[in-house]
Parts: C-alpha cells; sequence; structure tokens
C-alpha cells in the first residue's frame, strides 16, 4: 500500500450495502483499489455491476444479518477478509407506547446488536490467526 489512502490488495466486507451509508461506503473503497464484498438482505448485485463496470472487483451476498447460520453461509462463500465494516443497521421512527413497539425493538436489537457479533464471530478468528485485520475504526486495532 502506497499510502493510508491505498486499499489496493484488500478485502473488505461491507454490511448495509444496498444503499446508504454501506453503498458509499463500498464505493469508496472500491475506488481506493479494494475488492467489496457486498452484504445486504437486500440485493446488493446491482452495485456489484455498477463497481465492476468501473474496473474494481465486488461481489455480492444476500444475508440476513440477524441469522447466524446465514453469515456462516456468507463467511464460507469468502473465505478471508482483511476488514469488516458493519454498517447494517435500522432505526423505525415507531411511537414507543404504540403495542407494535416491542417486536420493532427486538429487531433493531438483532440488527444493529446482534448482526454485527455475528459477523465478528464469524470473521475476526481467521483475522487473529493471519494477524490481519482492522476494524471500520481508525484508531481501533484488532489485531496488532
Amino acid at each position: 500500500m502506497g499510502s493510508a489512502f491505498d486499499l489496493t490488495g484488500l478485502r473488505i466486507l461491507i454490511t448495509g450495502a444496498a444503499g446508504g451509508i454501506g453503498a458509499t461506503t463500498a464505493q469508496v473503497c472500491a475506488s481506493l483499489g479494494a475488492e467489496v464484498l457486498l452484504v445486504d438482505r437486500r440485493a446488493t448485485e446491482p452495485l456489484a455491476q455498477q463497481l465492476r463496470q468501473g474496473g474494481a472487483k465486488a461481489a455480492a451476498f444476500v444475508c440476513d444479518v440477524t441469522s447466524r447460520a446465514e453469515v456462516e453461509r456468507v463467511a464460507v462463500s469468502t473465505g478471508p477478509v482483511d476488514a469488516l465494516v458493519l454498517a447494517a443497521g435500522i432505526c423505525p421512527w415507531d411511537d414507543w407506547q404504540d403495542p407494535g413497539w416491542d417486536e420493532a425493538f427486538e429487531e433493531v436489537i438483532a440488527v444493529n446488536l446482534h448482526g454485527p457479533i455475528h459477523f465478528a464471530r464469524a470473521y475476526l478468528p481467521g483475522m487473529t490467526a493471519r494477524r490481519r485485520g482492522r476494524s471500520n475504526s481508525a484508531t481501533a486495532r484488532w489485531c496488532p
């Protein structure tokens, strides 16, 4: 890597990649040379095709991040990665007094809390074993 912003040769998995922060992060990482692995419960193939047309390496995966089994399936399909950007998240603006609020809150916890834990459990052992990998925080390091 020639500079801090050169991601050439790195494989970066990005959840929530069908739109918003995840899709934008994928576009930036691809433009900096990374191979991006796009994960979302909605189809990410259109973005993957767009990135490939621009010369990037990109693969698309449909996965419900709340399902550990689906996350493990993706981990087997992708193989090792160098970084995780766990951008999948939801924030329903439901009235907390609404009778359906409890179900909405459970979904928030499943996506926003359990999802990242599932990906960490699936990928961090390999990163640790290879002594390679970073979190999506500029200051945190998963491995020395």
